[in-house]
């Protein structure tokens, strides 16, 4: 697992807390402002670290303009709804290029990839 890939959920988000501030333990970082998160999720979206709903899509844009597979732009997918991404927008925009390795390497057409995604 690369700590450095946000599909690495918690463990990614623990180290973008560390990179931005200290802590003494994980509640300390999982404290912002005198509130405590029950997760580092929700501690690095009450930061500002972590992206959300406008700045999801531009963060898909990124990755799909850095060649990243289908694969880890599902995974992507993924750790931005979990993160308060809306799914249903992020999906109806994307969902061509998530499931395009299932229309390439198993010579599907579009809808049919689009269902197994």
């Amino acid at each position: 697992m690369d700590i450095k890939q946000p599909s690495a959920g918690e463990v990614y988000l623990l180290r973008m807390l560390l990179d931005h501030r200290a802590a003494r333990s994980y509640d300390d970082l999982r404290t912002v402002d005198n509130i405590y998160y029950s997760s580092f999720a929700g501690a690095a979206i009450a930061m500002g670290l972590v992206v959300r709903n406008g700045e999801a899509d531009l963060c898909m844009e990124e990755a799909i303009k850095g060649l990243r597979s289908p694969a880890q732009l599902r995974s992507l997918f993924v750790l931005l709804i979990n993160e308060g991404a809306h799914a249903v927008d992020l999906y109806n925009k994307f969902v061509r290029t998530l499931a395009s390795d299932y229309t390439i390497s198993q010579s599907l057409a579009e809808q049919e990839a689009e269902n197994r995604f």
